[in-house]
């Protein structure tokens, strides 16, 4: 393996959304061997950037927005790519709301929600937060939408999504309480194969660490995907090994067994 990339929320991060300084310390490490390390994740940047003390100091590159954006911290470069049209934004933001969604647009270093909920004191703690109407606020282009609500309701949005394909986007589950809307050629794995395209790197060398359905194609096509104890059976079916869940220190138990090999 020459790249450690993982998931962060259910992932890398505790119970509390935290790094544990175990594991900090075992990314300095990794890296110091020559390796590289790098996360990918369904934040935004900004939401990203609050899990580490200093982010480019501390992983090699940051797949934000499930592969919308790549930040290589080696050569500074952002790479951004296939983001939604401002008109599409606008039609999945109508039929999600009418289905009940609570929509969440994320630009600008705000995650801009429709009403408060439990989810939008939670992330509070964590980002700049507003809420009201996001309709007005809908630009040019986005990396992406999402709606939190309730099983019943996402599973809504969900069948009204497949009842009415669209070329330009698709849903899919990224928490139990989330579903978001992308471009159906982004995913984290397309962000992977960026990076080691730009690095020379096979994709074969890469490890990667996920639990949810957002992980499924990282998972499955990097070489060797672990899934955490903790991840939905999708996941676990492509993995080559599971792990212990992120509330056991899954990713640093896997890493330090691997490492002492």
């Amino acid at each position: 393996m020459k790249v450690f990339v993982t998931d962060l929320d259910g992932t890398l991060l505790n119970e509390n959304r935290q790094l544990t300084p175990e594991m900090e310390m075992l990314i300095r490490l990794i890296r110091d061997k020559g390796y590289y390390f790098g996360i990918a994740t369904g934040r935004p940047f900004f939401s990203a950037e609050s899990a580490f003390d200093r982010i480019q100091d501390q992983v090699d590159f940051a797949i934000c927005n499930n592969g919308g954006d790549i930040h290589d911290f080696i050569s500074g470069e952002v790479h951004e790519q296939y983001p939604l049209s401002g008109s599409d934004v606008s039609e999945i933001l109508d039929f999600g709301r009418a289905l009940g969604g609570n929509a969440i647009l994320g630009f600008d270093d705000i995650l801009h929600i429709d009403f408060e909920d439990e989810y939008s004191k939670m992330m509070a703690k964590y980002v700049d937060v507003e809420v009201g109407d996001i309709k007005p606020l809908i630009k040019d282009h986005h990396a992406k939408i999402i709606f939190r609500g309730s099983p019943e309701v996402l599973k809504k949005i969900a069948e009204y999504d497949a009842e009415h394909p669209k070329e330009t986007y698709k849903a899919f589950m990224s928490q139990a309480d989330l579903i978001e809307f992308m471009d159906p050629r982004v995913n984290k794995l397309t962000g992977i194969e960026w990076f080691c395209e730009t690095h020379d790197i096979d994709i074969k060398d890469v490890m990667a660490f996920g639990d949810a359905d957002n992980d499924i194609e990282m998972v499955a096509g990097v070489g060797v995907g672990i899934a955490m104890d903790n991840a939905t059976e999708s996941v676990k079916a492509v993995a080559k090994h599971v792990t212990y869940a992120n509330t056991d220190n899954g990713v640093y138990r896997y890493l330090i067994e691997y490492m002492s090999m």
